[in-house]
């Protein structure tokens, strides 16, 4: 009896996973078994997986013993009563037949048989003989033959339609100059002669074409795109081709194209499943693909005959983790002349990270298995929450802790050095014999040939950047200079060199604030806020760089992204995304971070604070739940006004560029007026703004500003923790006059907001056509 031994969603339905292929009798004791487990009239249809075998049979009689030719019926009679009737008892298809010559007694016979992945059935019959019409015949895996395209511009085999060279289109009809719809307007078939003898009349334009067309690919009586054209045999060549090959195709994550095949999975109005389909769809699962259904899912082809039913003939295949991020769309505006319409994709295909070591690779398997350990809960309590992301951060410094080695370089040091060079110097030191000398100095060798032979390598073949050898290109000294000040007084020490970076970077800790201010906002509706997907997830880890620096956990974007491949993971970190919102509460460990201090570039001396730039390094996954709340914010405060249409920064579709233009505009629409253009810009001083938050702490602002600011006639723009206030009048006093009580206003306000303004940053620039 056959047993079942797991089963899993697949085909649109359930799949039950046996470790050998169902017999018909199999077939339908389960069929009865369901029939009797679901409601009564509920429709259901038990089947044998889309895998096929093929195969053929050599040297089969063409003709039967009455000299009459064999037909496809008496052969699969034939077949079935076999001594291998158990393997043709699967077959998909009726039996080909293909004569060998035109004078040949012989042919081959072709049949596709239903099978496993791993060609169970047609073992069983490869290299065994079988006697038809009184005849010992072969049997022997077929061979498939690859296809061509034919173009849907000059609708010759050959090429795609994007790859055209021809200078005009075809139509397919008659060949001429001109598209399809338009063959009734312009082809002279159906103009007539009225001159002739006898005269011909024109066609009526009520009525089609009746006259024979003319193929361009084998010059017979009918359309290019017709299928009684003998080149139509190899429609589905494509889908076959891959089938036969898919075993031997690298891993992708996109598959697309035209394959002129339809299936009740992706057309809702087609009727039935063919064997084609199913071919494809288990070549593309085989590869671990997924057809990807458009977010505007609709016909592919439209049929240029309003009689006939346009239907989905283009498709897209994606990996199962690129569906959500790079979902299909149709872009019906690029359709352009031909009948089919574009599908457009966006996909990452930048720079693959390099593949990781198997020091590495142990890493993510032992943070794996930390993780997997811990279980997957609603939280509802701080407690709870904390102790999720101290059992996560947990993992991470187990794992870092078991697999990092502290190094201690020295000016000895050589970066060729390896273990076994250290391995043979020890036993030199212990023997201090000569042959154990000569295994050092040779291990050394050795270590700087292999060494320095990848380091060219990587700079000839992976960079490309020879000049990287020179000194000119290398890390250069550091320039001398004094010591940071701290008002008058030098930082001689960790202690003072911390109270002057404090006191710079975190200026706004511990100021009063006023939120009278926002009195004179009007309430906004309470939005319901609704939970993060895996979707969300995935595209805010998308965009993250792989060469980032990690924070304390010590795990890049790059160990991330490995990570949330595992459905536990994922999972994990989703609902602890969602706790952090629902429970209203960021974790302890997400506030633990590494300050970075660099130099900014060019600045006339480095002795004072503000000539140095802070760069924070934060938890990796608590940096990625911040991308997943700033992205949300960003759609929800776009889409309800939350944003001033002047405040740009940090928010998508809102960049440096949009506030060039705008003030660009400005000031030449003030000319055309005959106005003067004045701008103010300033600078919040210190600001602890972060690009996250930066959006919803401003907004208030703006709103404000427009507010108490509505007599002055003034424009405001707002680049994350940068302004700039515009003024235009006929006279650049009256500019000054209104930015002074403008500036005023905006200042007020951010003391209220506990932020102040850095005065000696703020600069005045008049724009005058003169």
């Amino acid at each position: 009896m056959l047993k079942v031994t797991s089963i899993v969603r697949a085909y649109d339905g359930l799949l039950l996973v046996t470790p050998a292929v169902a017999s018909p009798s199999d077939l339908d004791i389960l069929c009865n078994f369901i029939g009797e487990s679901l409601p009564t009239g509920t429709p259901f249809e038990v089947a044998l997986p889309s895998s096929t075998s093929f195969i053929k049979i050599l040297d089969v009689p063409y003709f039967d013993p009455k000299g009459l030719k064999i037909t496809q019926e008496a052969l699969e009679k034939a077949l079935r009563t076999s001594v291998h009737a158990e393997v043709f008892a699967y077959l998909s298809t009726k039996p080909r037949i293909d004569c060998n010559l035109v004078h040949s007694t012989s042919c081959t016979v072709y049949c596709n048989i239903w099978d496993s992945q791993q060609g169970t059935h047609a073992k069983k019959a490869l290299g065994q003989p079988i006697f038809l019409a009184g005849q010992s015949c072969a049997i022997r895996p077929a061979a498939r033959h690859t296809g061509v395209p034919l173009c849907q511009r000059c609708w010759k085999w050959g090429h795609p339609t994007v790859a055209c060279k021809a200078k005009q289109l075809s139509c397919p009809i008659c060949s001429g100059p001109h598209e399809q719809k338009e063959h009734r307007q312009h082809a002279g078939c159906c103009k007539g002669n009225v001159k002739g003898k006898p005269p011909v009349p024109p066609t009526p334009h009520d009525q089609p074409c009746p006259h024979k067309g003319h193929c361009v690919n084998c010059h017979k009586d009918h359309t290019a795109n017709s299928a009684s054209c003998k080149f139509w045999a190899h429609c589905y060549d494509s889908i076959e081709h891959l089938a036969a090959h898919v075993h031997s195709l690298p891993p992708f994550i996109y598959m697309a194209g035209d394959f002129n095949c339809v299936s009740t999975t992706w057309d809702d109005y087609e009727h039935g499943e063919s064997s084609t389909a199913i071919s494809l769809r288990d070549t593309a699962s085989q590869i671990s693909l997924e057809w990807a259904q458009p977010s505007n899912h609709g016909p592919t082809r439209i049929s240029p005959n309003p009689n006939q039913r346009s239907n989905v003939l283009d498709l897209v295949f994606l990996a199962p983790s690129e569906i959500l991020i790079s979902m299909p769309r149709l872009e019906h505006d690029l359709q352009g002349p031909s009948d089919h319409v574009p599908i457009c994709t966006d996909l990452d295909i930048g720079p693959e990270p390099p593949g990781s070591g198997e020091a590495e690779k142990s890493f993510i398997l032992d943070i794996l298995q930390d993780l997997a350990a811990i279980p997957v809960a609603a939280l509802a309590t701080k407690e709870g929450l904390e102790a999720l992301a101290d059992a996560i951060a947990t993992a991470f410094s187990d794992a870092w802790l078991a697999h990092s080695t502290e190094s201690k370089p020295t000016k000895c040091s050589k970066s060729w050095w390896t273990d076994k060079c250290s391995e043979t110097f020890g036993v030199y030191l212990l023997s201090r014999s000569l042959a154990d000398y000569n295994k050092f100095k040779k291990a050394c060798k050795d270590a700087k040939c292999n060494f320095f032979d990848e380091r060219i390598a990587e700079i000839a073949t992976s960079r490309k950047r020879p000049w990287d050898l020179m000194e000119w290109v290398k890390q250069r000294k550091l320039l001398p200079c004094e010591a940071i000040h701290n008002g008058d007084q030098p930082c001689h020490d960790m202690d003072d060199l911390w109270d002057a970076l404090h006191g710079m970077y975190n200026s706004a800790s511990g100021r009063e604030y006023d939120t009278s201010v926002l009195d004179e906002l009007p309430d906004e509706p309470v939005r319901e806020w609704a939970d993060f997907s895996e979707h969300e997830l995935l595209s805010a880890l998308k965009g993250c760089s792989n060469s980032s620096a990690p924070g304390p956990d010590h795990v890049t974007w790059v160990h991330l992204k490995e990570l949330l491949k595992d459905k536990h993971v994922l999972a994990l970190f989703i609902v602890l995304a969602n706790a952090c919102l629902r429970v209203g509460h960021w974790p302890r460990i997400f506030k633990e971070s590494l300050s970075v201090i660099v130099p900014k570039l060019n600045k006339p001396s480095y002795a004072v604070p503000k000539a140095f730039r802070p760069i924070v390094l934060l938890i990796t996954f608590g940096k990625l739940i911040e991308k997943m709340i700033a992205n949300r914010i960003q759609f929800d405060a776009v889409k309800h006004d939350i944003f001033h249409p002047n405040q740009l920064g940090s928010i998508c579709q809102r960049s440096t560029e949009d506030a060039g233009l705008i003030l660009t505009h400005l000031v030449r629409a003030g000319w055309v007026k005959g106005l003067q253009t004045s701008a103010l810009a300033f600078d919040i001083a210190g600001s602890a703004l972060s690009p996250v938050i930066s959006g919803l702490f401003i907004a208030p602002v703006m709103k404000l500003f427009y507010i108490k600011a509505a007599p002055l006639n003034m424009t405001l723009l707002s680049f994350v923790d940068d302004g700039t206030i515009l003024a235009q009048s006929k006279q650049l006093d009256d500019n000054n006059v209104g930015l002074h009580k403008a500036y005023k206003i905006i200042y007020l306000l951010f003391v209220a907001f506990a932020l102040v303004l850095e005065h000696d940053k703020t600069e005045l620039f008049h724009f005058s056509r003169r």
